[in-house]
């Protein structure tokens, strides 16, 4: 009966900050109220961040590549194949219906996207292999500009992953395409973007996130610069591949990378769909590797982006009854603590039965008396079909 409580919710009612530290110190012990959200091929896949257990995965977002914390604690995915950004809800497990925002008006291969200390956001928009551009929105999704402000002459690079530091400046990894001289991390400044330090030693980067410690840390899975590469996260300079991160077998295909809120770096490797972890830098081990997080093995196929944020507080279960009432029409009874309210929904496939696709949803409409509405777009009966997939019978 959860499946349906998930559904009749979804449409019938229809930074975390790490502290800093300033000597080596032993991994903090992650709270209850932390998951980590793993971008993977067509679903979010959440995991307990302190026992790596498979909680769940929620799909509805054909090709997520990154996602982050917004300042209302919700989860922001880039959707590549969608071309927007996505709004998930750790206290619903449930998609927005509709693009974050203004982001579907202003994106066109969004990639990855990074998060300001005030709340607004940037997402790396890549429609095709040497032509990058970066779009800011506020925290509600409103257009803010583009970097550098003219959107219609994106930039010649191919911008992959974001990352801001304290401050809110923008830092991106660059990749080698086309020709393009420039490969290593990029710094954007008044007039556009500077080559970062000494980050052009990389050969294929990916991933980037500020540690813990301040230093920059990105991932390149080259041959001639494998493994996560720390930098210091003022100057750039460089101070060499991050402890066992380089070993053989530790890592095969690193993506992109996070720290959790024990210090520790969260890797994602390709080539076994899974979550590879090592040590932080303010522990007495400082990069040495830890083994395939939790349950990830496998779990995480062709994974992108990661973020730890909050595992959400499901509000008080409700109980569900359905009963048919002939001709396709179901009564739904929904209980919340005190309050009970009754729909009586007509659609032209089973409620009670999970869809193949958001096309078999069929019609959808109310048609007894009722406080709640229904949408009977195409994008609605695609949250009515997500909303069925991602919740367990």
């Amino acid at each position: 009966m959860r499946l349906i409580a998930n559904l009749v919710v979804a449409f019938l009612l229809g930074g975390l900050l790490f502290g800093a530290a300033t000597a080596a110190e032993l991994p903090r012990p992650i709270q209850d109220d932390f998951a980590l959200y793993v971008c993977a091929n067509a679903k979010l896949v959440k995991f307990d961040a302190a026992t790596g257990a498979k909680l769940d995965d929620f799909g509805g977002v054909p090709l997520p590549a990154d996602a982050i914390v917004a300042l209302d604690e919700s989860i922001l995915v880039t959707d590549e194949d969608a071309a927007n950004v996505r709004r998930f809800d750790p206290n619903t497990g449930l998609w927005d219906a509709l693009p974050f925002g203004e982001t579907n008006a202003h994106l066109t291969a969004p990639r990855g996207i990074a998060r300001k200390p005030d709340g607004h956001f940037f997402v790396a928009d890549v429609p095709l292999l040497d032509v990058s551009d970066v779009v800011e929105f506020d925290e509600n999704g409103a257009y803010v500009q583009h970097h550098p402000d003219d959107p219609d002459n994106p930039v010649a690079l191919t911008l992959e992953d974001l990352a801001c530091n304290d401050s809110g400046v923008l830092f991106a990894t660059q990749w080698e395409f086309a020709g393009d001289e420039t490969v290593g991390v990029l710094r954007s400044t008044e007039t556009g973007w500077e080559l970062f330090g000494q980050t052009g030693n990389l050969s294929s980067p990916w991933g980037l996130a500020f540690g813990p410690d301040g230093d920059l840390y990105v991932v390149d899975d080259s041959a001639e610069h494998f493994g996560v590469w720390r930098y210091d996260g003022t100057t750039g300079a460089s101070e060499g591949v991050f402890g066992q991160t380089g070993a053989s077998g530790n890592l095969n295909q690193p993506h992109y990378c996070t720290f959790g809120p024990d210090g520790d770096l969260y890797v994602t490797d390709a080539e076994d769909s899974s979550v590879r972890k090592f040590r932080g830098p303010l522990s007495p081990s400082p990069g040495s590797y830890q083994g395939v997080f939790g349950e990830s093995a496998g779990a995480v196929p062709v994974p992108l982006g990661l973020v730890f944020g909050p595992a959400g507080t499901p509000e008080q279960p409700a109980t569900l009854s359905v009963a048919s009432l002939g001709a396709n029409v179901f009564r739904v009874t929904l209980a919340n603590g005190v309050d009970g309210v009754t729909y009586d929904v007509l659609c032209t496939s089973d409620l009670t039965q999970p869809f193949a696709s958001w096309q078999n949803c069929g019609t959808i409409q109310l048609v007894g008396t009722t406080t709640g509405t229904l949408d009977d777009t195409e994008v609605g009966r695609e949250n009515f079909y997500v909303a069925t997939q991602q919740a367990a019978p």
